[in-house]
């Protein structure tokens, strides 16, 4: 098969290359990934791992175009071989020897990068990766090639998840702790889990693929935010109840007894809540879980309270 020229598109002397059309500026090609996210609430934030060296899926293929579908977009990003398609035009001749697959079973796929991800690190892990890639019954995706799975869309659905700041109440109120009198805590409002699905669905390509993530709080972590209190740190378990998760500190044994006033200033109260995280390769929230890989998940709350003496009057 001859190599196409690169002078233009209409002088490529491949039978499969496509002719020359005039460019769309409107045909760009986004993710095909969607997501469906439950309710966190207003003051939800980004989860966090606890392990802190997870990070989501940098880039991934997605099933793009049949053949046909191939050939017309290059013919859109190719005309004249001028600017507007320059760039397709040499990617499409360098990582597919100008061969379309015409009559062949397969999909063409795509690089996608996941636009939270860390412009160096997406270099790192994806800057060597071709733009685009043949998939067919006779031709599996190369070793290494992050082709989409539900396991790259439970990453995508990971970091995509964003859950409450812990709703914790204090007794005394924050602005109101007393020396010596033992704290106890509880939530305002509920706390429930939390679900991320996403999922890719190509009818014409026969694709269709989802994966959701259920985070469930299981932890609260009180520390005290100085020397001055015994104990420095509680953590609870959660338990469900009424159909929300709670804190049940008054029969813990553990409720922090600051010692020491903060003077005219505060002490910070950092809570926080692990999170167990599940993922299952549907659409349901309450779907079988799978093999975890998932690291658990963190939401933090700092709380500045004041710490006064207990006065005494004598008469």
């Amino acid at each position: 098969m001859a190599t196409p020229a690169f002078a233009g598109i209409g002088d490529s002397t491949d039978p499969d290359y496509p002719p020359a059309k005039k460019p769309e500026p409107s045909d760009a090609i986004s993710s095909s990934v969607r997501y469906r996210e439950s309710a966190p609430g207003a003051s939800a934030k980004p989860m966090a791992p606890v392990s802190g060296n997870w990070s989501p899926p940098a880039c991934w293929y997605e099933p793009q175009f049949t053949p046909k579908q191939f050939g017309d977009y290059l013919a859109k990003h190719d005309y004249g071989g001028g600017s507007a398609g320059t760039s397709e035009r040499g990617e499409y001749l360098d990582e597919t020897g100008g061969k379309l697959h015409k009559g062949d079973h397969g999909s063409w796929y795509m690089l996608k990068r996941s636009s939270a991800a860390d412009i160096g690190e997406a270099m790192d892990r994806c800057g060597a990766l071709h733009t685009y890639t043949w998939v067919g019954p006779a031709d599996p995706a190369p070793p290494g090639t992050p082709v989409i799975t539900p396991e790259i869309l439970a990453g995508l659905a990971y970091g995509r998840t964003k859950l409450p700041t812990p709703p914790v109440t204090l007794k005394p109120a924050p602005d109101r702790l007393k020396v010596n009198l033992p704290t106890r805590v509880s939530f305002e409002g509920r706390l429930d889990q939390v679900s991320v699905t996403a999922s890719i669905s190509n009818p014409g390509l026969g694709i269709n693929i989802a994966a959701t993530t259920v985070a469930t709080p299981r932890q609260l972590h009180l520390v005290a935010g100085t020397d001055y209190a015994d104990p420095q740190s509680c953590t609870y378990d959660l338990v469900k109840k009424g159909g929300t998760y709670a804190v049940e500190s008054g029969d813990s044994g553990c409720l922090i007894t600051y010692r020491k006033s903060s003077g005219t200033g505060t002490y910070t109260l950092h809570a926080s809540i692990t999170w167990d995280v599940t993922w299952n390769p549907t659409a349901d929230p309450g779907g079988k879980p799978v093999r975890n890989d998932l690291p658990d998940g963190e939401t933090t709350n700092d709380i500045p309270v004041t710490v006064k003496e207990i006065q005494a009057i004598n008469r």
